[in-house]
Order: C-alpha cells, then structure tokens, then sequence
C-alpha cells in the first residue's frame, strides 16, 4: 500500500516515538495520522481484509457506494497522484458469470463513448490475491466528486426552471451521443446522473445499457429503476430502445422541477408498475404552476406512453436550451444551429440505416425460403398475421410497446425470417417430416434457432452500431420455440422472460403451420383458432390468444389471399 518514499516519510515523521508502536491498530492510527492510510484502509488492513485494496496500479482508498452490478471506490495512482473512481464487480451466486459479461460490456460501452456528459473510462482489468482463487474484474473511471442530482435536490429542494432545464440539456445531449453510438442506456435516472465540482452533468452507471443486437438481458432481473422506467420497459425490456431513455429524462425532469414523480403518491410497488402500464402520467402544470407551457408540452410529451411519439434527444436539448441557465456553453442561436446540424446528419445516417435494413432482411428471406418447407408466401403470410395482431395489441394500454405505427412494421419485418437458422442445415433434414425424424434428426434440427442466432451474431459484431433492428430480430430467431411452460427450446423460457416479438411469431407460426402451408387447408380458421386456445397457457401466451380474438377473422382473409400458389394478393390492412 506504501511506497518506499512513503514508508521513509512516516519514519522521519515518527522520529523517537517509533518504539511507541507496539501493536497493530497503534501502527495504523498512526498512519491515519500523517496521513498515509485513510481510516477505510486502516479497517480493511487490521481485519486482515487487504484483497482489491490495490488494483492494478491504483491504491482503494475508501468506498463510495454500489451499482447496478458492483461496488464504487476511490481509488489514486501513486505515482501520478491521479484520484479516480474505481467500480469493482461484486455480483455473486449462480449468475457471477453472466454478472461478468455484462460488466466487459459496460466497460466496452463506456470506451466507445467520449463525450463531457458521459463519465469517461481511463482502464480496466483484474486482480487474483495471493492464495485465493477468484478474480476481481474493476474498470478506472473519471473520479466525479459532486455528488449525484439525485441528493442534490433531496438537500435544496426543487429546482428554479434554468438549473433544471440545463441539466436536462446536458442530459440529453449525453444521450444524444450515446444513441448515436447504438446504445440504449436503460437506467436513467437522478442517482445516476453526477455533478461535477463546477455543476455540469455527467451520465455514469452503464450496467444495465445494451448494445446493438445484443442478447444479454438477464431475464431474472428487473432492469431499470421502477419509477423512471418507461412502459414498454416493463412490458419487454429486451426490445426497448431510445425513446426509454426520453421517457426516463421526462420523469427525472418532472421529478428536479416539482419534487414529486409524475404518480399519484403512496402507491405500492404493484399498483405502481399497473398505473405505469395503464395510464398516463400527470402534467407538470397539475404539480408546479407558473412554469411556460412549452416545457409542460415538451416534458408531456417525453412521457407520452407511445414510443414513437416522444421527441429525440436532439430535439428535447434544442427545446430546453431557450430556458436553460447557459454558462461557458453553446446558448441561443448557437445552440439552434449546431442542432439543426446534427438533425441533418442524423436524418442522412437514418436513412442509410433504413436501406441497409430493407436490404439486408430481403436478402435474408429470399435465402430462407429456398429452404425445403419454405416459401415466400409462407413469409408474407406470417408476416401480415404479425402485423395485423401487433395492430390489435398497440390499441391497448398493456401493449403500448406496439402503439408505434414503425414498432408494428418491424415487428412483421423480422417475422419473416424467424426460421433463419434452417440455411444452416442439411435439406435432407429439412425434408423430414416433423413427426417422422429420429431423436438425433429431431435434436438436429432443433438447433435451428441457435444457428440462426449465430449468423445474426455476427452480423451484429461487424455491422451492429448501425443496426439496432437485429436486437429484436435476434429475439424472434433465438426464441420463436420457446414455450410459455418453459418447455420450449433452445433455452427453455418460460412466460413473459419470452421476448414478446418471438411470442407473436410463435402464434401465427402455429395459426399457419394448422391451416396448411402449401395452400391446401388442413383444418379450418375456426378449428385452428380452437386448436391454439386449447394450448394456451402450455405452448402459447394466455393473453396475446386473448386479443387475437378482436381480429382473427382477418388471419383467415390473409391464409386465402396469399396462398402458396405465388399468384397471391398482398393483404393491407389499416
């Protein structure tokens, strides 16, 4: 913990009264005392505890507080007499390993990002203890010593109108730059967002932000702080994207204007997740009044409960920036005009992104369907079944992840190549008949939805920061077998831990599979529809059964009107 100069200066310093340290916590107190050991060192040292006080080149000098998947500490390099914070992987039990993945993740994140409103990382690695066996895994962030917004307005109360919406510019700005990197940060919130000494605003605590297409949400935990989570966060958190994040800055926003969260107060956690589900949040003008109705508007409008009608990150800075408190910063026309820039650029990359995806699932389903079992009309098909029962879904408030007109037309997008993963397996397989493949055929092809899952995989690892559409895509190819008992494959989810996108897929793909794929009908609409009721709650979701019933009649119209034939006509329905 010391270096030789140090142990050279607390000798000089004791002079004759080193024979005085006679025991343990004497010898300790005394280096407090100089201050050569801070009183956390100190413990850790006495109780014999000394594991993860040196991490790599940096001395633990005291415990700041925990995250999302570790603990926080100060930490200083001895030789450059740098503080910095050190975040040190905690999690233990059975998900240590998947705990793990996640914090590289977070690490890899941080290190993409370079922005003044996003907490910057300066290294990483881990530590092994002499005679113990496991490793602790840190990453060395920027030290930010202001504390979080979070106590601040717990210590002064809410804040005058140009603090808050500052801060809010910052915030968004931040996010601006993290969306743009493909990343959804999932957890804002203000104990998440730190105040440097001057005030300004950093984003910190990654643990819960995915990549694009990445799969790695753990199904057992809930992601995101309940109170500033959005709806359709706790509805399917593995296909949330940006507009989560806007939601979270609305509430944050509302929360430093007023005090308050835009809830009615004293509700339990379940009445609280049912109200976030079904209702609409209260307007800031109910809370705190005298405030312009432009940020009433605007904040309304971040906690709208569809995604798709919630500004950018681009926009909410444009529109905070006319009453923020600026100092030192872009203000005014300047402001205005750096983000109209960037509202140019970010249409053009958009844009691209939108042909790279149009392209990219053509060439896919085109390669699908060549395979023995499969064809074009059995994907349109399946992909007008998606469309029409998203539409149905988005009508109601437990669905609001689908009341996005865009949300709906990926949803069917993607259902189009569920089966992705049969390019990757032999046709004389293929032409087995389901009922009629030996154990080592069946297990076979049951890797199906690994294999397509690979094949995205590595699309998302080369091409992904311009592709955030493979997340839900990935979700439908890995996990369109799964079964609501949890009896399903490749991973054997079970209930709402199954992506809701691969629960759509899964019904229609069994609605399409009874009425008969090559155009000629095995069982009637009605029959099947009896057939998919009768394994609800073992194979299929209770509750997306329950809505199909609004629009069923239009399943049938869609099975004659594209049949396998080729001569089909596309169903469009509004």
């Amino acid at each position: 913990m010391l270096t030789s100069s140090d142990i050279s200066e607390f000798l000089a310093q004791l002079g004759e009264r080193i024979p005085q340290l006679a025991t343990r916590d004497r010898t300790a107190d005394a280096l407090v005392h100089f201050g050569h050991l801070t009183p956390y060192q100190k413990l850790r040292l006495v109780s014999g505890h000394t594991h993860g006080l040196r991490l790599g080149n940096y001395r633990v000098l005291d415990r700041l507080g925990g995250g999302t998947v570790g603990t926080v500490f100060t930490a200083i390099h001895p030789f450059l007499k740098r503080k910095v914070a050190v975040k040190v992987l905690t999690f233990e039990g059975e998900h240590r390993s998947a705990a793990a993945e996640r914090f590289l993740e977070e690490s890899a994140i941080l290190a993409r990002l370079n922005h003044p409103h996003v907490v910057g990382i300066l290294d990483a690695g881990t530590t092994v203890a002499e005679g113990r066996d496991e490793s602790l895994w840190y990453t060395v962030l920027e030290l930010v010593d202001g504390g979080d917004i979070e106590h601040f307005v717990y210590d002064h109360g809410a804040q005058p109108l140009p603090q808050a919406c500052e801060w809010g510019r910052q915030i968004a700005l931040g996010l601006r730059a993290i969306h743009e990197a493909g990343i959804v940060h999932r957890d804002v919130k203000p104990g998440n967002l730190l105040l440097t000494a001057s005030r300004s605003v950093k984003i910190a605590d990654f643990g819960l932000a995915r990549q694009p297409a990445s799969m790695r949400t753990p199904c057992q935990s809930l992601l995101g702080t309940l109170d500033f989570s959005a709806p359709e966060q706790l509805q399917d958190p593995t296909t949330v994207g940006p507009p989560a994040d806007i939601y979270s800055l609305g509430v944050t926003l509302f929360w430093m204007l007023t005090g308050k969260l835009p809830y009615p107060e004293g509700l339990g956690l379940m009445e609280l997740t049912d109200f976030i589900l079904k209702s609409s949040p209260r307007r800031l003008k109910e809370v705190r009044t005298g405030l312009p109705a432009e940020i009433d508007d605007l904040i309304g409008r971040m906690l709208n409960r569809n995604p798709g009608h919630r500004p950018g990150a681009v926009e909410v800075a444009e529109l905070l920036g006319p009453y923020a408190k600026v100092e030192g910063e872009i203000a005014g026309l300047e402001l205005q005009s750096s983000v109209r820039h960037l509202e140019q650029a970010l249409a053009a990359k958009a844009i691209q992104t939108a042909e790279a995806y149009a392209a990219l699932l053509s060439t896919l389903a085109l390669t699908v369907a060549k395979r023995p079992g499969e064809s074009v009309d059995h994907q349109r098909r399946i992909s007008a079944y998606v469309h029409r029962l998203a539409q149905a879904l988005g009508k109601s408030p437990r669905w609001v992840v689908l009341a996005d007109p865009i949300a709906q037309d990926e949803l069917a997008s993607v259902a189009r190549i569920h089966d992705l993963g049969l390019v990757d397996l032999p046709d004389a397989l293929l032409a087995v008949a389901a009922g009629e493949r030996t154990p080592s055929e069946e297990h076979q092809y049951r890797t199906h939805p690994l294999r397509g899952d690979a094949i995205l995989e590595n699309l998302a690892s080369k091409y992904g920061s311009g592709m955030t559409f493979l997340r839900s895509l990935r979700a439908v190819v890995r996990h369109h077998h799964e079964r609501w008992d949890g009896n399903g494959y490749p991973d054997r989810l079970g209930s709402v831990n199954i992506p809701l996108a691969a629960r759509i897929v899964a019904i229609a793909d069994g609605y399409d599979v009874l009425r008969g794929e090559t155009g000629t009908v095995r069982v009637g609409h009605i029959d099947a529809i009896l057939i998919l009721e009768k394994q609800s709650g073992t194979i299929y979701d209770p509750s997306l059964l329950q809505q199909l019933r609004s629009c069923h009649h239009d399943w049938d119209a869609i099975f004659k009107l594209i049949p396998d034939s080729g001569e089909g006509e596309v169903l469009e329905l509004t």
